[in-house]
């Protein structure tokens, strides 16, 4: 996936990039300079227990204001509006525009549902972050969209213990040398996690349903992904 993620150099200069996660912290990404950053989870705004999380996510804050030497819009949900030691760190840094976006989870009638998400008033239940980058690319009227490095492959990679805890390695990109070293055990039983798969996989179902309403198409190119909502596409 590094290779896949390094072929976008050729065009980085032509294209909109939108980065999520954890990417910033990257060595590739001052080099793809992405034009858009989005950020979900309620990590990011400290709305976590775990103190090695919150000091996680500082220092990526403390990261982006120091790497970010371009015109880049950083997205986050509405809820973290209030959190004024974000909005410290990110100030020092005036090539950063902290944009709000309203992520309500949005069910029911599929006409409500399209009233909705064109009104900007919710969208799928972001059970992942790109779930979020995807519908604000579509209001961002982008024609064609490519998923790069979503492999959301977590099923092959969930195990239980002999002391039946679920465990993850969480494989990115751009850690899976640590995360195969170091897997996580999960706070929830395994039913609980398929759950969550099953909301995520379903709202890009959903996503795909709502593009064809709209002027954007949305192409999956990553490889082995488990993401089947979306038509296959090389970026090449």
């Amino acid at each position: 996936m590094n290779n896949t993620i390094k072929s976008l150099n050729h065009i980085s200069e032509t294209h909109d990039l939108i980065a999520i996660n954890f990417m910033g912290t990257t060595d590739i990404f001052a080099e793809l300079k992405p034009e858009t950053y989005v950020l979900c989870d309620p990590a990011f705004w400290f709305d976590v227990k775990q103190e090695k999380q919150k000091e996680k996510v500082l220092d990526f804050y403390q990261h982006l204001t120091s790497q970010v030497t371009w015109e880049m819009q950083l997205y986050l949900p509405w809820q973290a509006c209030k959190e004024k030691e974000i909005n410290q760190i990110l100030k020092k840094n005036n090539n950063i525009t902290i944009c709000y976006y309203n992520k309500t989870k949005v069910e029911g009638f599929r006409f409500l549902k399209k009233f909705a998400y064109r009104k900007q008033l919710g969208m799928p239940r972001a059970q992942n972050v790109l779930v979020a980058a995807l519908m604000l690319a579509i209001y961002s009227g982008y024609s064609e969209i490519y998923l790069i490095g979503s492999e959301n492959d977590w099923l092959k990679n969930l195990w239980v213990d002999e002391k039946n805890k679920l465990r993850l390695n969480d494989f990115h990109f751009y850690d899976k040398e640590d995360a195969a070293k170091n897997a996580r055990t999960m706070e929830f039983d395994l039913a609980t996690m398929l759950s969550f798969l099953y909301f995520m996989f379903k709202g890009y179902h959903e996503i795909e349903q709502y593009s064809k309403t709209t002027k954007s198409t949305v192409f999956n190119a990553t490889p082995e992904s488990f993401i089947d909502a979306f038509k296959r596409k090389s970026v090449s």
